[in-house]
């Protein structure tokens, strides 16, 4: 049906006289009459020297011209730049790194984007992207979950660091295995740090398994614990990298 329609619209799109196309008559002309026999009316009024439309034809070639433009344009909007971004985007972040590298940008990504809107969910908590409706999640670390699509950003690197008066009082870890005789300050209801804080050894990453007698889901209160001298914290230096997941496209 659509290859009838081209043809139906093709024709007189072009030259409405098919006098002065005789090699392409035939075969169009044909499509044309299996065309008519379909919709059970006449399209075209034929005479030895011209071919016009009738009332019925008019109307449908309208159509079929408004049909094969919106086709166009529907493929257009999904070509390559030719997508405009619409609708509500919901992020996720880390708190601490999503107020100094995430929120910033936000502005500026409105105004380029004018039909879209924004919600900056901030917390350290390990958000569940499909059950919590989060379009996308930038994510400190690696990625558990292999239903998720990621695209890595960069590198992170986190040290072990301790507050002078914790110090002090237990003395500094001099090796990995010193730190199961320190209290160490956890991130709660991480999946990363669930699997124990990682470390380079030797040119290979090694997992830390620790404990400590407090843990918290918000970066910050560890970051405030750890200056009051409370335990060893594994923190990010600077925080200028991380990982952003998204939903897969199911």
């Amino acid at each position: 049906m659509p290859h009838e329609r081209r043809s139906f619209h093709g024709p007189f799109q072009a030259d409405r006289d098919f006098c002065h196309r005789r090699r392409q008559r035939q075969p169009v002309g044909r499509r044309i009459d299996a065309l008519e026999e379909r919709l059970g009316v006449k399209l075209l009024l034929r005479t030895t020297r011209r071919i016009t439309l009738t009332f019925e034809g008019s109307a449908f070639l309208e159509d079929c011209q408004r049909i094969i433009h919106d086709m166009q344009n529907a493929e257009a909007s999904v070509s390559a730049g030719g997508v405009k971004a619409s609708g509500h985007l919901r992020l996720s972040a880390p708190a601490g790194f999503g107020r100094r590298h995430v929120a910033p940008l936000v502005p500026a990504f409105t105004v380029a984007h004018p039909d879209v809107s924004i919600t900056l969910d901030l917390s350290d908590r390990l958000v569940d992207l499909v059950n919590e409706g989060f379009d996308c999640a930038v994510r400190l670390g690696e990625l558990p979950d292999s239903s998720l699509v990621s695209l890595k950003l960069g590198e992170n690197r986190r040290v072990c660091v301790a507050s002078p008066s914790y110090l002090s009082r237990r003395g500094a870890p001099h090796s990995l295995a010193d730190l199961a005789q320190h209290n160490c300050l956890a991130l709660g209801a991480s999946a990363n740090q669930q699997r124990g804080w990682m470390f380079q050894q030797d040119g290979k990453v090694v997992s830390i398994k620790v404990s400590g007698t407090m843990e918290c889901s918000d970066g910050a209160v560890l970051h405030e614990w750890c200056l009051e001298g409370h335990g060893l914290a594994w923190r990010s230096c600077g925080g200028r990298s991380a990982r952003t997941s998204r939903r897969g496209g199911s």
